[in-house]
C-alpha cells in the first residue's frame, strides 16, 4: 500500500469510527483489524479492475454506509469483511461466531451479488435486476451496493480508462 493510500485509509478509518458511534460492540474493531492485518500480510488486498485499492474502497464504502445512509454495525462489518470471505481469506462460520448471524447474512448477500455481477455481462436487463433482487434478500445489501457505486463514481475522475468510467456510470445508473 502506498503511503498516500495508507494515510487516506487511516483518516477514513477514524471518520468511520466516529460515525459508527456506539453501534460497534467492544472488540469489533480489534477483530476486524486482525482480519485486515492478516489479509494485508498475505497481499490479499491489491487493486480492483479499475486500479483502485480494495481496502480503501471498502473503508470509504463503509463510511458512506454509516455517514450518508445511516446503517450500523452489521452493515459496516459486512462491507469490511465480505471481500475476505469472497477471497476465502476467512471462514463464514468464524465470522458468524465472532460477529453474529446478521453480519454473516449480509456478507453472504454481498458475495452472491458480487458473483452475479462477475457472471453477467449485461447488467441493464430486467432478468439481471430480478436476479439481483432475489440474491439480495436484505435491502441493506442493495444499499451497500449503491454506496460502493457512489464511491466508484466519486473516484472515476482518477481512473484513466474511459471504458471503465463508462462502465461505472452505467452500473450506478442502472442500480439507482
Amino acid at each position: 500500500m502506498l503511503q498516500e493510500e495508507r494515510l487516506d485509509f487511516l483518516k477514513t478509518y477514524r471518520a468511520l469510527l466516529q460515525n459508527a458511534g456506539e453501534s460497534l460492540l467492544p472488540g469489533d474493531t480489534r477483530k476486524v483489524k486482525q482480519y485486515i492485518h492478516a489479509a494485508v500480510d498475505k497481499n490479499s488486498y491489491g487493486t480492483d479492475i479499475y486500479g483502485l485499492n480494495i481496502l480503501n474502497r471498502n473503508i470509504h464504502t463503509a463510511l458512506i454506509v454509516a455517514q450518508e445512509i445511516g446503517l450500523k454495525r452489521a452493515s459496516l462489518l459486512a462491507v469490511m469483511l465480505y471481500p475476505l470471505v469472497l477471497e476465502k481469506q476467512c471462514d463464514p462460520k468464524e465470522i458468524e461466531k465472532k460477529f453474529g448471524v446478521e453480519t454473516l447474512t449480509l456478507i453472504q448477500g454481498l458475495v452472491k451479488t458480487h458473483e452475479l455481477y462477475a457472471k453477467n455481462a449485461v447488467i441493464e436487463s430486467d432478468n439481471f435486476r430480478d436476479l439481483l433482487l432475489s440474491f439480495a434478500e436484505d435491502v441493506r445489501v442493495i444499499l451497500i451496493m449503491i454506496a460502493e457505486r457512489l464511491y466508484l463514481m466519486r473516484m472515476a475522475k482518477v481512473i484513466d480508462n474511459e471504458e471503465y468510467r463508462m462502465q461505472i456510470a452505467a452500473e450506478a445508473s442502472y442500480l439507482y
